[in-house]
């Protein structure tokens, strides 16, 4: 392995195509739980879960806030909510034995799920978040898209590689 992952070093958070960052806390990013069924039979020896390539469960992104801010309030809003996150983070180049700082953009859009106000204490953030369901993640590394999934058009592709044309083939897409 060339280089080896070591840390977020920063990030910055902006409504997708405007200029001014959100005063955020913390991004806690969606898992990407496949949809499975069990299945058992004869055959079979117990149980299997197979999944369904390209169908995720649910997936929430949630927005830590330090404080009360006027930008969580326009997250509550019916329609969808266009983000963009970039982060440098530090990888060991094994090569040139060296440290080096790698660029990861975030495109991320969804609907508005939860929004919690947090707690007032004394000389304390108050520790509020914001839940966006996701509809469509893309994920670059280095300026290369290496994850793409947009449930509401069907689209699931790793490194450009569409990783359901078969099965939209059958379809008829």
């Amino acid at each position: 392995m060339a280089q080896i992952p070591l840390k977020t070093i920063d990030f910055a958070v902006f409504e997708e195509g405007k200029n001014d960052r959100l005063a955020t806390a913390n991004i806690d990013l969606p898992g990407f739980e496949t949809l499975t069924t069990e299945v058992s039979g004869a055959g079979i020896m117990g149980l299997i879960e197979v999944p369904s390539p390209g169908h995720f469960a649910s997936q929430t992104l949630t927005i830590n806030w330090n404080s009360i801010v006027r930008q969580s309030f326009n997250m509550m809003k019916a329609g969808l909510i266009a983000l963009e996150f970039r982060s440098a983070q530090q990888v060991f180049d094994n090569t040139n034995s060296a440290v080096l700082e790698q660029g990861i953009k975030i495109t991320y859009r969804g609907l508005a799920k939860n929004n919690a106000l947090g707690t007032l204490a004394k000389n304390e953030g108050t520790g509020g978040t914001t839940e966006i369901e996701m509809t469509y993640i893309k994920i670059w590394m280095d300026g290369n898209p290496v994850l793409e999934v947009d449930k509401p058009n069907y689209i699931f592709r790793i490194n450009g590689e569409d990783q359901n044309s078969n099965l939209k083939k059958i379809l008829g897409y």
